[in-house]
C-alpha cells in the first residue's frame, strides 16, 4: 500500500471539520456566508498514520437555489403571520360589534318600558335576558289613525300636524306603559306595542284590551 494513500481498512476513522466562521473568514476563502465549508482535511488511521485529502468544491448554483427556497419559505411564513393577525383583528372587531349591538338593543328596551320595568331591567339580568329570547307568549297591539293622509292635507300648517302627531304618540305611549306593555315603535300614523306575559304578567290578555280601549279614548272615540 502506498503510504500517501488513505487506508481502506474498516478500522479507518474519518474526521470532518466544519468551518462555520464569520463572513470575513469565509468571504476571504471565496465561500458565501452561511454555506458550511466542509473541510475534511484529516483522516486518522488507528495505526497513527495521517493522510491529507483536498476539500470538495462548494456548489454555488445549488447553494443559490437553496437560498431561494429559504426566502420563499420565509415569505410564506410572513404572509401566514399577517393573515393570522388580520384574522385576529377581524374576530376582535366582530366581537366588539356584537357587544355594541347588544348594548344598543338593551338601551332600546330600556326606553320601551315604564320606569319600574327599567329599574328591574338594570337590577335583574335574568329578566333582561327574557327580552333577547327569540320566542315568547305575547299580545300585539297596533293602533292606526284612519285617513291620516287626508288629515295631514287639511292641516292649516305642516308644523301643526306634526305637533298633533307628536302629542298623540306621547299619549299612546303613556297608555302602553300604564298597562305594563312594551312600546315598540311609532309607525308614522300610529303605534305598535307588545304585551309579553313574562313582563306584563298573567293578565296580559286583559291588559292589552284595556290599553286598546284607552287608546280609543285618547282619540275621543267610544269603546268597542
Amino acid at each position: 500500500m502506498d503510504d500517501k494513500s488513505p487506508p481502506t481498512s474498516p478500522a479507518t476513522e474519518f474526521v470532518n471539520i466544519y468551518n462555520l466562521g464569520s463572513t470575513g473568514a469565509q468571504g476571504g476563502a471565496g465561500i458565501p456566508y452561511g454555506v458550511p465549508a466542509v473541510d475534511p482535511r484529516v483522516v486518522v488511521h488507528r495505526g497513527g498514520a495521517v493522510y491529507s485529502i483536498d476539500p470538495p468544491k462548494v456548489d454555488i448554483e445549488l447553494w443559490s437555489k437553496l437560498q431561494e427556497k429559504d426566502a420563499e419559505l420565509a415569505k410564506t411564513q410572513k404572509e401566514l403571520l399577517e393573515l393570522a393577525r388580520r384574522q385576529e383583528a377581524h374576530l376582535q372587531l366582530r366581537s366588539k360589534y356584537d357587544e355594541l349591538q347588544k348594548k344598543e338593543n338593551f338601551r332600546n328596551i330600556l326606553y320601551s318600558v315604564e320606569q319600574d320595568a327599567q329599574k328591574k331591567l338594570l337590577a335583574d339580568q335574568d329578566f333582561a335576558n327574557e327580552f333577547s329570547k327569540e320566542n315568547c307568549y305575547s299580545y300585539v297591539m297596533s293602533v292606526d289613525i284612519r285617513k291620516s293622509t287626508d288629515l295631514m292635507l287639511k292641516a292649516v300648517k305642516p308644523s301643526q300636524f306634526a305637533t298633533f302627531i307628536r302629542k298623540l304618540c306621547e299619549s299612546l305611549r303613556t297608555v302602553v306603559f300604564n298597562n305594563h306593555g312594551v312600546f315598540d315603535k311609532f309607525t308614522g300614523d300610529g303605534i305598535l306595542a307588545f304585551f309579553p306575559e313574562f313582563h306584563t304578567g298573567d293578565d296580559a290578555g286583559l291588559l292589552v284590551v284595556k290599553a286598546a280601549n284607552e287608546c280609543h279614548e285618547v282619540f275621543g272615540l267610544s269603546r268597542f
